[in-house]
């Protein structure tokens, strides 16, 4: 299935497509509050109005990448990339395309880019998400916490080699 995984820059256009992402993800996140479908999606557009701000002014040169499947849209892809390394900002799939590995081949890739770059990669992805096993399996390292202990943090080391030491010691 994942042969046919390819990336293009998002567009204005693709702000629903974006959206119904989001809500897919946090749907089961709410589905216990007993909120009725109209609250529910009045949290999901305020929530995702916010964090499409709050990536704008965290990561302004970052590049939104749609995730497709042959010609199909089936998740998006969030990278910034600065002097320190490679940052996987976001990266979401449609449930029924979760578990197929389109996301270990996405993250896989960049992983590549940042070998060729001699950078490491880094990621922050919330306690308890299973994706957190994906990471480990790829190589990735739990190096800390945020937000209070609701994020870990996850670091692919850089693949720079070691400064040779002159002299003698």
């Amino acid at each position: 299935m994942t042969h046919h995984v390819t990336l293009r820059a998002s567009c204005p256009d693709d702000k629903p497509f974006l959206y119904e992402i989001y809500s897919g993800i946090r749907r089961d996140e709410v589905a216990s509050l007993g909120w009725s479908r109209e609250q529910e999606e009045a949290f999901f557009r305020m929530q995702f109005a916010a964090r499409q701000h709050s990536y704008r002014n965290q990561f302004p040169d970052a590049s939104y990448s749609i995730i497709e499947l042959g010609k199909r849209p089936v998740g998006g892809m969030l990278v910034a990339r600065d002097g320190d390394g490679i940052c996987l900002v976001d990266i979401a799939l449609l449930h029924p395309f979760r578990g197929k590995g389109i996301g270990r081949k996405l993250i896989a890739e960049l992983l590549d880019q940042g070998a060729k770059a001699g950078l490491g990669v880094r990621l922050s992805v919330v306690k308890g998400n299973r994706a957190i096993n994906l990471y480990r399996r790829l190589g990735f390292s739990e190096v800390g916490e945020e937000a209070g202990g609701m994020y870990v943090k996850m670091e692919w080391p850089s693949p720079k080699p070691a400064i040779a030491s002159g002299g003698n010691r």
